[in-house]
């Protein structure tokens, strides 16, 4: 079970056991170049589909001076 490592009453930290560490870098998800991509992999990202009940189009991603800042 992670241990929660506190200092002036924020959690900068956690200490996991070797075994949870090593299990959540098997799955962690690195980005790669794209050139680094393989012609099959290009051709699995072109067959993909976005599964909604709901139409969408590029107009409805609000460009980025458009959105809200993340609040801090």
């Amino acid at each position: 079970m992670p241990g929660e490592v506190t200092h002036a009453g924020r959690s900068p930290s956690y200490l996991v056991s070797e075994r949870l560490f090593k299990d959540m870098m098997s799955s962690y998800r690195r980005a790669i170049p794209v050139e680094a991509l393989s012609d099959g992999d290009v051709a699995l990202i072109e067959q993909a589909e976005v599964q909604t009940d709901d139409p969408y189009d590029l107009e409805d991603i609000a460009d980025i001076e458009d959105a809200p800042s993340p609040s801090r």
